[in-house]
């Protein structure tokens, strides 16, 4: 326990560690202690992180982590369930981080986030009778030009995270096709004629009966993940499951 602490300690001495979310210097009372998430957010953003995980879905009711309710676009590409930490706001807890590893290879809070979203994984898992260290993990790559020059790939960053949490292999079963345009900048259907020219899959990586969770950092319209979903069950995956940090949030249609 003293060698514990005595390495948190130098740690924060040397790393001087801040919040992943507001930048704010991090408390060193808190991380010695070893608080769960202390090493990646402040209290208050923590604060903020858990409250926006309660928030109830407009569909089903139920919390975001708990619901599984999706864009029709991922249903009709065959995948199972997307499992999510919370609805999607800019200036939220969850958001801004998502907008902090687009730029940042910030991997204690990719650990801390993939470990979150493992709780819910597992529980999915149960409901389709796969074990979850059986599982394939993946993700939706981000284009060359960008990776070149942040220096990482904010989802495969997740997914490696979700991978040693859940004790399974991971593999790039998507090759960038080509650099197309951003999706952020596209309308919901100019979405899905994007999404069908990014990438391909690798056929190095057989995946004939296999149970497969797809990861990203956001999910918008689903056009993505609808494409990626699609080329996964055409190649023999059995179950697709989808995972996220946040998705933009899903209302139901007003008649």
């Amino acid at each position: 326990m003293k060698s514990y602490r005595l390495s948190r300690f130098l740690w924060y001495l040397f790393a001087v560690p801040r919040c992943a979310v507001c930048r704010e210097l991090l408390s060193a009372e808190d991380v010695l202690r070893g608080y769960v998430g202390a090493d990646v957010l402040c209290p208050s953003c923590r604060a903020e992180w858990e409250s926006e995980k309660l928030e109830s879905c407009e569909m089903c009711s139920s919390p975001v982590l708990d619901c599984r309710c999706m864009p029709e676009l991922l249903s009709t590409a065959g995948a199972k369930s997307l499992i999510c930490l919370a609805d999607y706001r800019p200036d939220g807890a969850v958001g801004r981080l998502i907008l902090r590893l687009k730029t940042a290879k910030l991997r204690r809070a990719a650990k801390f986030s993939g470990k979150q979203l493992a709780a819910g994984i597992r529980r999915e898992c149960q409901t389709y009778g796969i074990l979850p260290r059986d599982l394939l993990v993946t993700w939706c790559p981000r284009s060359k030009e960008k990776r070149r020059k942040i220096g990482h790939d904010q989802a495969e960053l997740l997914a490696r995270a979700i991978s040693d949490s859940l004790g399974c292999t991971i593999q790039p079963l998507f090759l960038r096709a080509a650099e197309g345009q951003a999706q952020k900048l596209l309308g919901a259907q100019e979405r899905v004629e994007n999404a069908g020219a990014l990438f391909v899959r690798n056929s190095a990586y057989k995946i004939d009966g296999r149970s497969i969770l797809l990861v990203d950092d956001i999910v918008t319209t689903g056009a993505t993940m609808a494409h990626a979903a699609a080329l996964l069950r055409g190649d023999g995956a059995e179950v697709v499951l989808c995972a996220a940090l946040g998705r933009s949030r899903l209302r139901k249609n007003k008649k």
